[in-house]
């Protein structure tokens, strides 16, 4: 979280100088980390273990299931898991935010190295997004929302279609 005037003016350099670095109350960096699969499966093994989810003989058998499912460390499927994972973490706490009278502006125009640099992230570790969170300032009236495709342009039902 970035909440100290000085800190927030640095990540605005980084987000392409987007005014709402500065003016939100703080601003969450989000980090994916593809490595959480090894630096955390014991204990959600013994979570899993410990509350019935699984018996003490099938642990092995599920660690290996994680990492199968998860992918080798530098694939690809295993940074996109990363990024889902911390995607759905910041939908929550977005609609988390709103239920609290926040308002939040998430943002992908930044300098994700510069990011890293500035604010000591590991080169390692993945930053699919910031969200700006704080209050409207009294009197500001949003844009009306942009373009949007509609939802007939790209869903389909039981099978994929062009």
């Amino acid at each position: 979280m970035v909440n100290n005037h000085k800190r927030k003016g640095v990540l605005r350099k980084c987000a392409m100088n987007q005014p709402k670095v500065e003016e939100a109350s703080f601003v969450l960096i989000m980090i994916a980390d593809p490595l959480g699969v090894e630096e955390n499966m014991d204990r959600v093994l013994e979570s899993w273990e410990k509350l019935g989810y699984m018996k003490p003989d099938m642990r092995i058998s599920y660690g290996n299931l994680m990492k199968s499912l998860y992918g080798e460390k530098d694939s690809l499927t295993r940074k996109l898991f990363a990024v889902k994972n911390t995607s759905l973490y910041a939908m929550n706490i977005m609609i988390t935010a709103k239920g609290l009278g926040l308002d939040t502006h998430p943002m992908d125009g930044f300098d994700e190295a510069c990011v890293k640099k500035e604010f000591n992230i590991p080169e390692d570790k993945i930053i699919p997004m910031i969200i700006a969170v704080g209050h409207l300032k009294p009197g500001v009236t949003l844009l009306p929302r942009a373009f949007r495709r509609d939802l007939t342009e790209f869903t389909t039902y039981n099978d994929y279609k062009k």
